[in-house]
This record gives C-alpha cells, structure tokens and sequence, in this order.
C-alpha cells in the first residue's frame, strides 16, 4: 500500500522514524539508478540524500558540509535532495532561493558555481531528478516516486505511521487541513 501523500510522506519525519526510511530510501534510488545508468557507469551509496543531523548544529552538519565544499572545489557533480521539512537548510546561494517543504539541488560540475534547483511542497508529486553523469552526456533522470513507495512499503510504514497525530514542525493552517482532508478522504 502506497503513502496516501502524492509526495513525501511528512508523517516518516514527524514519527522519528527517518534513520530507517534513509537506509532504505537511499537503497531504492541506488536500485533505480543502476536500472537507468549506461554501461560503465554504476550508483554507489554516495548519492546525498539529507539527514536530520545534517540539518542542525553540529558535528554532522560541519561534516556534511565539508563534504559538500570539497566536491564543490574538486568539480564533482553533486545531487543533494532535501526530503524534510524541519532544520536548518544546508547554506544555498546569496540571496537564498524560495523553499518549499523540500528541495532538490543539482550542480553540473562543468557548470559549477551555477546548479539547478527545484523547490516543492508537501503538496507535490515527488519529481525525477536529473542526475549529471559527464559533459556531453545527457542526465539520467530519477524517479523518487518508486522508491519512495519501496522504502514506503519496505518499512511497513501504513501501519507503523501515527497518521491521527500533529506534525512536527507543524504546517501552515491550508496545509494542515489539506493533510486532514486527504487523510479522512
């Protein structure tokens, strides 16, 4: 059974359920990956899918993003998908982009500085990720729909969420009963 949310299911941050949704989820977007990739090319676990430690102070933070400026430096493609909603964002450009609930940054290493990025709500279907591979090559497009629904289902989540309970961080009042009436529809 599916998440009743067309996107990311706010209810797997909200529970303190993410460490075993992560493993999972970045399991499934290697699975993905690998299904779409060229020969020659494989996905390893690397692929950056943010965590709640790297969004607060800390030493997970200061770790990622040292992580994140040494592939910045080196010219390395990064992909950095941001699947929750509360923390602190990972620093972005001056002045930052409009954020929604979520976000996906994608920087070319032969277009860096400059790097794509799409913001979207809790709302949103979960969208495909275009994946750099080398210049001249096209994108591999990720389908994040998929894998959620493995990581989803994997995890047993339909019955382990606590779907009648607040969210936290709590949303705007439109969102909110908008979650309230897909719940109950």
């Amino acid at each position: 059974m599916p998440s009743p949310f067309p996107g990311m299911d706010p209810y797997i941050e909200s529970s303190g359920r993410w460490g075993d949704f992560y493993g999972s989820m970045i399991a499934a977007i290697r699975g993905q990956l690998n299904a779409r990739l060229p020969e020659g090319y494989a996905a390893n676990i690397d692929l950056e899918l943010l965590s709640p430690g790297n969004k607060k102070m800390g030493e997970d933070r200061e770790a990622y993003l040292a992580k994140r400026n040494e592939c910045f430096e080196s010219r390395v493609s990064l992909v950095e998908i941001d699947l929750l909603r509360g923390g602190r964002r990972v620093p972005l450009s001056n002045p930052p982009p409009e954020i929604g609930d979520y976000y996906i940054l994608a920087c070319r290493a032969w277009e860096y500085p400059r790097a794509a990025f799409w913001p979207f709500t809790i709302r949103s279907p979960l969208p495909e990720v275009p994946i750099p591979l080398t210049k001249g090559l096209p994108d591999v497009l990720l389908p994040l729909r998929p894998c959620m629904d493995r990581a989803y289902g994997e995890g047993r989540y339909p019955t382990r969420l606590p779907y009648g309970q607040p969210l936290k961080p709590r949303l705007p009042k439109a969102d909110a009963d908008w979650v309230r009436d897909l719940l109950t529809a």
